[in-house]
Formats: C-alpha cells, sequence, structure tokens
C-alpha cells in the first residue's frame, strides 16, 4: 500500500494545489503537471517493481481559493465549492491514470483536525448533511459518520470501494 499525498503535503517544500491562483470553478488551470519530473515517475517506477501495489492518495487540502480563508492554510471549504472539489479528485484520478499511475482510493483530507496555520481542507459537514454534494460527479461523494470523530459528520469520497479491510485489492489488471 502506498500513501501518496494529492498535491502538497507536509514534508513539501512549498504549498501547491493542482489548480493554485483565483477562482477557477471550472478547473480550467487544472495541472499535475509539478508531479511529472519527481513524483509520477517514482511511482511508476514502484508499479514496476510490484504491480500490485495499492495507492491511496491524500488531500492535505483544496485549492486556497475553495475555502473561506483563501488559503490552503486553515479555514473551511465553502459549501458552494464541494462540488467543484469532487471534480477536483475525478480530475486528478483521470490525469493520474492517463500518465500511467492508477489510484484506488482517496480521501479528502490526511488529519481532520488539523488545526490553525495547518493545511487543512475543513471538510466537516455538520449540519449539511442533507442532499447530494457533488451529485453527478465520479468519484461518488457520500457523507460517513466515523465512530471516532465525536460522531461529526465528514466528507468521503470513494474510488473504488476495496470489498474489506483484510482482502487484498484486486489486481490492476482485472
Amino acid at each position: 500500500m502506498g500513501r501518496i499525498p494529492i498535491g502538497a503535503s507536509d514534508y513539501s517544500t512549498a504549498a501547491y494545489s493542482y489548480d493554485d491562483g483565483a477562482a477557477d470553478p471550472e478547473l480550467k488551470r487544472f495541472s499535475i503537471d509539478h508531479d511529472r519530473d519527481y513524483i509520477l515517475p517514482t511511482l511508476r517506477a514502484a508499479l514496476t517493481a510490484n504491480p500490485d501495489l495499492f495507492f491511496v492518495r491524500l488531500a492535505w487540502s483544496p485549492p486556497g481559493w475553495m475555502k473561506y480563508s483563501n488559503s490552503m492554510l486553515g479555514g473551511n471549504i465553502r459549501p458552494e465549492n464541494i462540488p467543484t472539489y469532487a471534480r477536483y479528485f475525478q480530475k486528478f484520478v483521470e490525469a493520474y491514470a492517463a500518465a500511467g499511475v492508477t489510484v484506488r482510493a482517496v480521501t479528502t483530507q490526511n488529519e481532520i483536525d488539523g488545526g490553525p496555520g495547518r493545511a487543512n481542507a475543513g471538510v466537516s459537514v455538520a449540519g449539511r448533511g442533507r442532499g447530494a454534494p457533488g451529485r453527478g460527479a465520479r468519484p461518488a461523494v457520500r457523507v460517513k459518520r466515523h465512530e471516532n470523530l465525536d460522531a461529526r459528520p465528514q466528507l468521503q469520497f470513494v474510488w473504488p470501494r476495496p470489498r474489506s479491510a483484510l482482502e487484498a485489492p484486486p489486481s490492476r489488471n482485472t
């Protein structure tokens, strides 16, 4: 299993997303070019060594323009940007697949309780769990209550869903 960030992480030399800059709800600027020189070749080499690797991708933050803070550090996502964030994940998974790296799972945030000054998505949807944010977008978007998070509902993207935590993932050739 490989646990890889979507965009910047705590170990990055700078905060970045795949759609930096001013608001871009159509995601016209979306690009994984940042990853082409080092990250993608490293992941492809890992897949060559072990074709059954299961990559789960974790977001540290949506693009800053999607959040009230207009920054990747701290702040919560604006509810109107949740469908755009779903498309952001879809574009990411599709772009990585086109670059030869299959992503089998994503999460919207690495540390759901990231504090002030830390990159976080702020995607807790307490009070907003009704309706279908991201309707019609793949990956599927659902609200899930996690038993260890004080019963706060959390937005979760599923792409595709493993059958069980103990079962080996299917080969990428199936």
